[in-house]
């Protein structure tokens, strides 16, 4: 079976109707028909004179010699047309109804009765291919396609034969053009459905044209909601006449705003903050609340900046009420926010422009997700943050990491032998093992433990090497596992650091490059203390000296680590 769809819509494939002809044509597709898809748009169609040349000194032929040539002989040697059209003004598009006009060489000039009415008989030997029409239109009500419904019942109905094939109306079409396919699952699933029926019998069955109508009819209380999200929709594109200060902003705020170190939600929020676009909120003034299960925080937006609040503000301009994991769904691309909102998963108060421009406002849309760091994030062990009945907040559960080195570094220096060795080894395993059973274990504790319990059989093998350079392979080892971590952009540091953070800040290069970062530079901290220990055993002179140097060094280590973790990231989203 042949096919031919002529598409009518400017937008091309970003048009709601493009994506229920798409639909059609895979069901089409999947029971074999040959479908040629033809965009009007890109097509050099000139309009009809009126001169009949094509029914009088060149039968069948127009005086223009243009793209309809060929798309009058893809009609012809079809079996199906399908006419796929926005509504524009209770009609087709103007370059579809300019293709419309110009068929008139597929029929004669001669008049014959059909039934009540006359008509045109068809040209030439062949029929003229059944028609199927897909229409859509921003309105909610389906009866807004009755004047064109009415037209092609006519044309195709009687005047030129029985050959209307059936129609597929999608009202309230705007948000899937926007990309809110996930509004339209059932009716694209029917849109398939459709080209399947299409291809096998030439028309739809009454059940699936009966589903679709159901489908695309609406409740008095979804036309509602809908008119409202609409007009909120459009009026935040409308031009903004100046920033005039809403009452929400002369709030006096007593407590200091979130900073991207505060970890966990507060972090996700000051982020957004940090995010903000004057030029593309609703108001470059106001206040969003968040009221998400029993947390709450807002967003103060103050002219040319923005700032984060955890608590409750007492005047928002908008207040977004919703349960937490649906919000972080949304602001991860995991679920439509749209979608949600109309289904009445989540509730808006206040004015609803805020809503509309808040991807943009906090420039969200175009956020960078690594998909190496996403997929470590695929399961929920992937990222240590549950860790048993312990409730330890992730930095410290990296202090308890530590714990076995800090007892080879002093325990050993105090009592030499394998008694220190063997007593962190253990200490390391038992964290090892309480987190393979609660969660998962960090490459840190995976490392600590292989090497401390390797290093602890070697010395008590009396390896004359392993026993005089044993410091200096401590310092390399930790040197290397901190350094090597960075390859990965989820690196050793962020395993501890992103406990309790959203998915959205995991993902984030704020916060993956400043732990790569951090990770990096105490791996190169560690391989100079390495180097700094061989230069204390070959000069044992200076080694006191060189001993408190290293230690000395720690400090602007953990400087850095403080001061780097909330400037950089703030440096990264300040970044538009």
């Amino acid at each position: 079976m042949k096919a031919v769809v002529i598409l009518g819509s400017p937008r091309r494939k970003k048009s709601a109707s493009y994506k229920i002809a798409e639909r059609l044509i895979r069901g089409m597709k999947k029971n074999g028909a040959d479908v040629d898809e033809i965009f009007l748009v890109d097509k050099n169609i000139n309009p009809c004179i009126g001169c009949y040349t094509c029914w009088t000194k060149t039968p069948g032929q127009c005086v223009h010699k243009d793209d309809m040539v060929e798309i009058l002989e893809k009609i012809r040697n079809a079996d199906l047309v399908i006419h796929s059209t926005p509504l524009y003004y209770y009609d087709v598009t103007g370059i579809f109804k300019n293709f419309t006009d110009r068929q008139l060489p597929l029929v004669q000039p001669y008049l014959v009765a059909r039934g009540d009415t006359t008509g045109h008989p068809i040209r030439g030997d062949k029929p003229h291919p059944k028609v199927f029409l897909i229409s859509v239109c921003g309105f909610p009500e389906r009866s807004h396609f009755d004047p064109l419904l009415k037209r092609y019942e006519k044309v195709y109905g009687s005047t030129i034969g029985d050959l209307f094939a059936g129609h597929f109306l999608l009202p309230g079409s705007e948000p899937l053009a926007r990309g809110s396919d996930q509004l339209f699952t059932e009716i694209l699933s029917l849109a398939e459905k459709t080209g399947q029926e299409l291809a096998e019998n030439l028309k739809i069955s009454k059940d699936t044209a009966e589903k679709i109508v159901q489908a695309t009819t609406s409740t008095k209380e979804e036309v509602k909601m809908f008119l409202e999200t609409a007009n909120q929709y459009w009026k935040s594109l409308q031009p903004r006449e100046g920033a005039v200060k809403p009452k929400s902003i002369e709030h006096r705020i007593e407590q200091k705003p979130l900073s991207i170190s505060s970890g966990g939600m507060d972090t996700f929020f000051a982020g957004m903050a940090l995010q903000y676009v004057p030029s593309k909120a609703a108001s470059s003034n106001g206040v969003i609340q968040f009221d998400l299960d029993d947390k709450n925080w807002f967003i103060v937006m103050d002219g040319k900046k923005a700032s984060a609040y955890s608590g409750k503000h007492p005047n928002p301009d908008m207040t977004v009420i919703s349960p937490l994991k649906l919000w972080m769904d949304i602001s991860e691309g995991c679920a439509n926010g749209e979608a949600e909102f109309l289904k009445g998963a989540y509730k808006i108060e206040g004015d609803m422009s805020y809503l509309m421009n808040m991807d943009k406002t906090f420039n969200t849309s175009s956020g960078d997700k690594p998909e190496d760091a996403m997929s470590d994030l695929s399961n929920e062990k992937s990222i240590p943050d549950k860790r048993g009945f312990i409730n330890l907040s992730g930095m410290t559960w990296m202090q308890v990491a530590f714990v076995p080195w800090i007892v080879v570094w002093v325990f050993g220096s105090m009592f030499p032998g394998l008694v220190p060795r063997f007593v962190a080894a253990g200490l390391s395993l038992l964290v090892l093992l309480y987190h393979s059973m609660t969660n998962r274990p960090t490459l840190f504790e995976f490392g600590s433990t292989a090497y401390l319990v390797v290093m602890s059989v070697l010395l008590s093998l009396n390896l004359n090497f392993v026993g005089m350079y044993i410091w200096v392979i401590d310092y390399v080892f930790l040197g290397a596992l901190w350094l090597g971590s960075s390859i990965n952009r989820f690196s050793l540091t962020a395993e501890y650091s992103g406990q309790g953070f959203s998915k959205s800040v995991l993902m984030s290069n704020a916060f993956l490059v400043t732990n790569i970062i951090i990770s990096s530079v105490w791996g190169l901290f560690f391989l100079l203390e390495a180097l700094i220990m061989l230069v204390e055993m070959s000069y044992p002179k200076i080694a006191i000296a060189l001993m408190i140097v290293r230690y000395v060094l720690l400090v602007p280590m953990f400087v850095f680590t403080n001061w780097f973790q909330k400037w950089y990231p703030e440096k990264i989203l300040l970044r538009k």
